[in-house]
């Protein structure tokens, strides 16, 4: 919720006074769940920790379970390297504060799972919530980069220089067509006849 009225409130200039007049209800009832919680678990368990960090993480040394936790998600970064790599940079090269919020969600769910170890089961169910955050990003930076793509096809040093190459000479029945849609160069490759 914070993060999504964070994402609204940012395009509009607001007062700091404003902020806190309307964000302190949603900050003590989260803090109001936060406490309850605890106040069971120091009820129940004796221990404002919950009985997981128990059974996790006492007993086992900090180095074991950083190994344990890259061990476990190296085929999780083998799955994502590309979706990771595309949101990295995007916040990297393109930065701007809404994709460094976005990009720490998932950030800290990873941080999480190699401090506790892993995880018994291989379904990255502590990670999910995290995914659909990459996968924004991600996409945003595909977007952006075929529209630099477009942008490059359309310029006059690319129909210059790769259209009129040599290499299009040895296929005389393909056709190249150059066209301006909405304002926006496009290419097609078409069959000038039976192939």
């Amino acid at each position: 919720m914070l993060i999504v009225g964070y994402l609204g409130w940012g395009r509009r200039p607001i007062r700091a006074g404003q902020v806190i007049r309307q964000l302190w209800p949603v900050v003590a009832i989260l803090g109001a769940f936060v406490l309850a919680q605890t106040a069971f678990r120091l009820i129940y368990y004796d221990s404002i920790l919950p009985n997981t960090y128990t059974l996790k993480v006492v007993g086992y040394p900090l180095l074991v379970r950083i190994k344990n936790g890259f061990g476990f998600l190296a085929p999780f970064f083998g799955q994502m390297v590309f979706g990771g790599t595309l949101a990295i940079l995007g916040c990297c090269l393109d930065f701007s504060w809404e994709k460094v919020v976005l990009f720490t969600i998932p950030l800290s769910l990873i941080a999480y799972q190699v401090w506790m170890g892993g995880d018994i089961v291989r379904l990255w169910r502590f990670l999910v919530p995290g995914i659909p955050l990459l996968i924004l990003l991600s996409a945003r930076e595909v977007l952006a980069l075929s529209g630099s793509v477009i942008e490059f096809a359309g310029s006059i040093a690319f129909q210059k220089y790769v259209l009129r190459a040599p290499i299009w000479e040895a296929f005389p029945r393909l056709g190249i067509l150059t066209r301006r849609v909405r304002n926006r160069p496009v290419i097609a490759l078409g069959a000038a006849g039976p192939c």
